[in-house]
C-alpha cells in the first residue's frame, strides 16, 4: 500500500481545518453565539455561556418552537430570546437577591419586534428556579413612571413558592407568604403598603422653613410618613380527599378596608414560571371596585377543578351572609361577575374577540344598563345610560380622555 506525501497530507489537513472553521461559522450564525467581550469574573462560581436561543411564541411568552435565528424569529407576532447573562447585568431591583451561586436566565418576549417584557430566572445547580421575576420595561428602570408593574417570587428547594412582592403601576405593594405542611399548602397571608403620597415630598422652601424645628419633633414626623406593609388578610385552603383545591376562608384584617385584596398565587402549580406571567385580579371593574369589605368578615371562596373561582360569600360573625360574589366562565374567560347583598345588585358583563382580548365591559345596576365601555385597539369608548337613554360619551385613547359629547334624552346632542 502506498503512503501518502507530505504534500497530500498537508492539503488534507488544511481542508478538515477550514471544513470546522465553516461549521464553527455556521453555529454561531444559527445560535447567534456573543460574549459582548465580557469577561467571566474570578468570583462568579456558575459556568457562563452566553447563547442566545429564538423562539416562536405566544403572547404568554411560552416557548413554542426553535426558530435558528433572530431575523426569522422576528417575523412572527410574538417571539422569545433565551440567554445567561452575568450577575453585573442584573437590574438593580434584582441585585440584593443573589448571592452567586445561581446561573441567571434571562428571557425577553418581544410582539410585533418591539420588547414587550422581561423574565429572569435564579437556577441552582440541579437546574430548579429559586427565584423568578417579570415585569414590563418600566419595571427594570429606577425612577421609570410608564410600565413599572411586575413581581418577583422566591421558592425553596423543592420548587414551592414561599414568598413573593407583587409591584403596582401605582406605585402600591403587595407581600405573599405561603405555608405548607409536607408539600401542602396550608395557609397564606398577604401584606399590603400604598403608594407613596406625590403631597409629602417636601421641597426646599419647605425645608428652610423647617430649620428651626425641633430635631425630635422632624424626626417623629418623618417616622410618619414612612411607608410600612400591613397585614390585610389570611386565607386558609381546603381540600377534597382526592386532594384538588375546594375552598378557601378569607379572614380580613384591619388594613382590609384600604383597598380591595388581591389573590396570592394558589399554589406552585397553577402557572408555569417558564410563561411570561402577569397578574391581575377577576374583580377589576370600576363598577365593584368600591365594594369593600368590614374589618373582621370572614370571605368564603369556591373553586372548580381548574382554580378557578366559581363564588366569594362574606359572612359576620353570627355565620350571617353579608355579600356574594357569583363568577360565570366560558373556558378560560370570565364571562361575568354578579354581586348580590342585601341592598345591592351588581352585575358586570364581559365580551371578547377571536384572539380572546377582552373588548366591552357592560355594568348593570339591579339589572339596568348605567354604563358600557368598547375598547378598539388604544380607543376605549365609555358610554354613559339613564333610563335606558345614552346621556354621555367619552373617547379615550391610552388612558387620556380625547373626546367627550353629552346627550339629551333620545341621543340628541347637547
Amino acid at each position: 500500500m502506498r503512503k501518502n506525501s507530505p504534500a497530500l497530507l498537508k492539503r488534507s489537513l488544511l481542508l478538515v481545518l477550514l471544513a470546522s472553521l465553516f461549521a464553527s461559522a455556521g453555529l454561531l450564525s444559527a445560535q447567534e453565539l456573543s460574549q459582548d467581550d465580557v469577561e467571566q469574573p474570578a468570583e462568579y462560581s456558575v459556568p457562563f455561556q452566553r447563547n442566545v436561543s429564538w423562539y416562536r411564541s405566544n403572547a404568554a411568552g411560552l416557548a413554542l418552537e426553535f426558530v435558528p435565528s433572530r431575523l426569522a424569529a422576528m417575523r412572527g407576532e410574538f417571539c422569545l430570546s433565551t440567554e445567561q447573562i452575568l450577575p453585573a447585568e442584573l437590574p438593580e431591583i434584582l441585585l440584593p437577591y443573589y448571592n452567586g451561586l445561581y446561573r441567571i436566565e434571562k428571557r425577553t418576549l418581544y410582539e410585533n419586534r418591539e420588547e414587550s417584557r422581561c423574565q429572569y430566572i435564579f437556577r441552582d445547580n440541579a437546574g430548579l428556579a429559586r427565584l423568578v421575576a417579570s415585569g414590563r420595561a418600566g419595571f427594570w428602570v429606577s425612577g421609570e413612571e410608564e410600565d413599572r408593574a411586575g413581581f418577583i417570587e422566591f421558592r425553596n428547594s423543592e420548587g414551592l413558592i414561599e414568598s413573593e412582592l407583587r409591584f403596582e403601576e401605582n406605585l402600591s405593594e403587595w407581600k405573599f407568604y405561603f405555608f405548607y405542611s409536607e408539600g401542602v399548602l396550608l395557609n397564606t397571608e398577604t401584606w399590603f403598603r400604598e403608594a407613596p403620597d406625590s403631597d409629602s415630598s417636601s421641597g426646599e422652601d419647605e425645608g428652610e422653613e423647617n430649620m428651626d424645628e425641633d430635631p425630635a419633633a422632624i424626626e417623629k414626623k418623618a417616622v410618619t410618613v414612612e411607608r410600612e406593609f400591613v397585614k390585610v388578610s389570611t386565607d386558609y385552603y381546603l381540600y377534597s380527599r382526592i386532594g384538588s383545591l375546594r375552598s378557601i376562608d378569607r379572614h380580613l384584617h384591619e388594613a382590609a378596608a384600604q383597598t380591595r385584596v388581591v389573590f396570592p398565587r394558589i399554589g406552585s402549580g397553577f402557572f408555569a414560571y417558564d410563561e411570561m406571567m402577569a397578574y391581575g385580579i377577576a374583580h377589576n371593574s370600576q363598577f365593584l371596585a368600591d365594594i369593600r369589605s368590614p374589618e373582621g368578615v370572614k370571605v368564603s371562596y369556591s373553586l372548580d377543578g381548574r382554580g378557578r373561582i366559581l363564588g366569594e360569600v362574606w359572612k359576620n360573625d353570627d355565620d350571617e351572609v353579608l355579600g356574594e360574589f357569583t363568577n360565570i366562565w366560558s373556558g378560560d374567560r370570565l364571562k361575568s361577575i354578579l354581586w348580590k347583598s342585601p341592598n345591592e345588585e351588581r352585575l358586570v358583563e364581559y365580551d371578547y374577540d377571536s384572539d380572546g382580548n377582552r373588548i366591552t365591559e357592560r355594568n348593570f345596576n339591579r339589572g339596568v344598563l348605567e354604563r358600557r365601555v368598547t375598547t378598539r385597539g388604544d380607543l376605549d369608548t365609555e358610554e354613559i345610560f339613564m333610563e335606558g337613554m345614552i346621556i354621555l360619551r367619552a373617547v379615550w385613547e391610552k388612558g387620556v380622555k380625547i373626546f367627550e359629547e353629552r346627550l339629551f334624552f333620545g341621543g340628541e346632542r347637547n
